[in-house]
């Protein structure tokens, strides 16, 4: 996000408000999202907000974010805690 308001702060602001907002209703649905293409885990899913990608993984109790990306970046599976 730093990059994004040495450009624009306000759309930083922007950007920060929809990836919080949209991680703030995770726990709301019994099964927030969708699957992650990248991976066969059903328990490691994503929703969008603006241009980004919040990958969480979902466990028995808690919802975990385990990394926001850019849609236009590719993800790589291998830096991912359970890949």
């Amino acid at each position: 996000m730093i990059y994004i308001a040495k450009d624009s702060p306000i759309n930083a602001r922007k950007v920060v408000s929809a990836i919080t907002q949209k991680a703030g209703t995770l726990s709301e649905l019994p099964k927030p999202g969708k699957k992650v293409p990248e991976l066969n885990n059903e328990k490691v899913r994503e929703v969008s907000a603006s241009s980004w990608r919040i990958i969480f993984h979902v466990g028995q109790h808690r919802i975990s974010i385990v990394t926001i990306i850019h849609k236009r970046k590719l993800l790589n599976v291998d830096e991912l805690p359970f890949a």
